[in-house]
């Protein structure tokens, strides 16, 4: 597997499990882990599964809808598919609908964009902030123009996509739901299909497809979807690649990498905006401090790994961990250590939603002979606490008797970065030592 990851002109060798890599060309750190960014071919990994999965949805020839956590590639998978599928593609931003109210005031900004032409009547009906310099401009668009139409006009090539992405901001604005959904079903009339022109949208949302339920079209609606499965974070595999090709082109040397990777991959439940985040900071890290060789990945051990993790905290997770360090820290009873095993645990477990039994089964077996100090019933009453902190703090959602549910995955990840074990003692990384 070492080897399909890098390149015929690269050189590696491996030795006693380390393994050792060398390169002929130092690259710049924003090359290799870019910050939030537009897409970039050069920098996107490969994901198979997903892949194969995108292609059949294009092959449909219906509308995609296209679904994960944020952070996730959802945006960054779609410009791939569609770059390599030839086809022509825009990103709107259904935010800026909830700013306008409408999807068609979308198309007529972009119109507006592309012919350089307003007019002062159109400034005060669509409320769009206008260039005073341009209202002169012979080219101008009248409200019984079907912006839809004429921005499909302007676009280019064989076949054409239009991603509408955001979907999570307007689930409470049922005139823009309303507004797609009809969009949706105008794809198969003939003016339309003319263009060649269709749909992905793409949210945070599960069910997507379930907010256009209410729609007095819903069944036509339906019949012009096709669905993908859930995007998630990076395989394994994937992030190893990430990472590996990462330092390497950076001069970074890693021992004992896997465990390196898989610590990261931990760490961030592969998510990949998280994985370019945190692998992002630890080279930060050892470029400050002129160091070519990470020897230890133990992140809790290693100062330099230590440090790295104190900052990605500190700016990825800083109010989880407010909160969550507070409930560490929390002197309630004189079995404190017992409630810490419990929050160890809860971020070491790998379920969304879980029974009480459940979890109490896991945790014993993780902590051998806990039971004899930590009852079913002071575990239940530990995670009856953190589904009822203050404000909108809670860590878990109680969905019935003894239920229980991830309410926000971010907690999880910010307490499986800021605990671990120290000689079976529950120990939290502090980050006000940076």
């Amino acid at each position: 597997i070492w080897y399909n990851m890098l390149s015929v002109s690269e050189f590696l060798y491996c030795k006693e499990g380390q393994l050792i890599m060398f390169t002929k060309d130092k690259k710049q750190l924003n090359d290799v882990f870019p910050l939030r960014n537009n897409y970039s071919s050069q920098l996107y990994i490969q994901r198979p599964i997903l892949e194969r999965n995108f292609n059949k949805a294009l092959d449909s020839n219906l509308c995609i809808l296209l679904r994960g956590n944020s952070g996730c590639g959802k945006s960054w998978l779609t410009s791939y598919m569609l770059e390599k599928s030839d086809a022509t593609y825009t990103f709107i931003n259904l935010a800026s609908a909830n700013q306008y109210n409408s999807i068609y005031d979308i198309f007529l900004c972009k119109l507006n964009k592309i012919k350089t032409g307003y007019s002062e009547t159109k400034e005060a009906e669509v409320g769009i902030p206008i260039a005073r310099g341009l209202l002169q401009a012979s080219n101008s668009y009248t409200l019984n123009y079907d912006y839809f139409v004429e921005y499909l006009k302007t676009l280019s090539g064989n076949k054409k996509y239009l991603v509408f992405d955001n979907f999570e901001s307007i689930i409470s604005n049922n005139k823009i739901i309303n507004e797609l959904g009809c969009l949706i079903t105008r794809m198969d009339d003939p003016e339309i299909q003319e263009y060649t022109t269709r749909f992905i949208i793409i949210g945070t949302n599960p069910e997507i497809q379930s907010f256009f339920g209410g729609l007095p079209n819903r069944d036509t609606i339906d019949n012009r979807i096709f669905e993908m499965p859930e995007v998630k974070g990076f395989t394994i595999e994937e992030s190893i690649k990430l990472i590996i090709e990462g330092f390497h082109a950076l001069d970074i040397r890693v021992n004992q990498c896997a465990e390196f990777c898989k610590k990261i991959q931990s760490l961030t439940n592969g998510e990949p905006q998280k994985v370019h985040e945190l692998a992002r900071t630890i080279a930060e890290t050892c470029h400050d401090n002129n160091v070519s060789v990470i020897d230890n990945p133990d992140f809790y051990s290693n100062e330099l790994l230590r440090n790295s993790l104190q900052q990605w905290l500190s700016t990825s997770f800083s109010n989880n961990y407010s909160y969550l360090s507070f409930e560490f820290n929390n002197n309630l009873t004189s079995s404190k250590s017992l409630y810490n095993h419990v929050l160890f645990y809860l971020a070491e477990y790998d379920k969304i939603e879980f029974t009480l039994t459940q979890f109490y089964v896991g945790m014993t077996a993780y902590f051998p002979g806990i039971e004899a100090k930590l009852s079913k019933r002071a575990t239940n009453m530990y995670l009856k606490r953190l589904a009822s902190l203050e404000g909108n703090n809670n860590v878990l959602i109680e969905k019935g008797r003894e239920i229980y549910t991830i309410r926000n995955y971010k907690n999880i990840l910010c307490l499986r970065s800021m605990l671990h074990l120290k000689d079976d003692i529950v120990c939290m990384l502090d980050i006000s030592e940076l």
